[in-house]
């Protein structure tokens, strides 16, 4: 498996962001899985456990197989997982999805960083106008996280997402060029 698109490797302060390579799954099995995490996906009645080899395998070939997809290095670990789909080059917009592995990174900014420098490739490099995302509603620590980067709610889809027997809704988050350059001169 190769990876036939040309991903430039965006450097941090803390991450990396490149291209995936084979290897690069069995960071996703050594993480295991993490109800925490997966509840977050809206998976219903997650359980902490291993991840099977062949989820691992499939991620690494969306990986490879994506134009807009890295994943998350620190420290020489692979931590997480971003991308960007429905990329519209006429209106100039595209989704964003981001995943940590492990709760073990959360709280330490490392997946606002990682955010920071694919938004900053986006709005230049790829000369988007407008990346939005969905978060779960119940997904606090994401929105949070999100605002801070500048992205704001513009709107609720209801009952959107059906996890088991409960109906959820989603939160649809949006940022704009000209509102990311301007955080980013603060």
């Amino acid at each position: 498996m190769t990876d036939t698109h040309t991903k430039p490797s965006l450097v941090g302060r803390r991450v990396t962001l490149r291209a995936a390579k084979a290897g690069d799954e069995e960071y996703l099995v050594s993480a295991g899985r993490h109800a925490e995490i997966v509840k977050m996906y809206g998976e219903d009645n997650p359980k902490d456990g291993p991840v099977p080899q062949a989820e691992a395998d499939a991620f690494l070939n969306l990986q490879l197989k994506s134009r807009f997809a890295w994943v998350i290095e620190h420290e020489d670990a692979l931590i997480g997982s971003l991308s960007f789909h429905s990329v519209d080059r006429v209106d100039q917009r595209a989704m964003m999805a981001i995943g940590l592995f492990s709760p073990d990174n959360f709280n330490k900014g490392l997946g606002s960083e990682a955010m920071s420098l694919v938004l900053g490739h986006a709005f230049s490099a790829m000369n988007l106008h407008r990346v939005s995302l969905r978060v779960l509603h119940f997904n606090a620590r994401a929105i949070a996280a999100y605002q801070k980067l500048g992205f704001v709610i513009e709107g609720r889809e209801r009952q959107s997402a059906r996890i088991g027997f409960e109906w959820h809704d989603d939160i649809i988050m949006g940022l704009l060029a000209p509102e990311f350059n301007q955080k980013r001169a603060v």
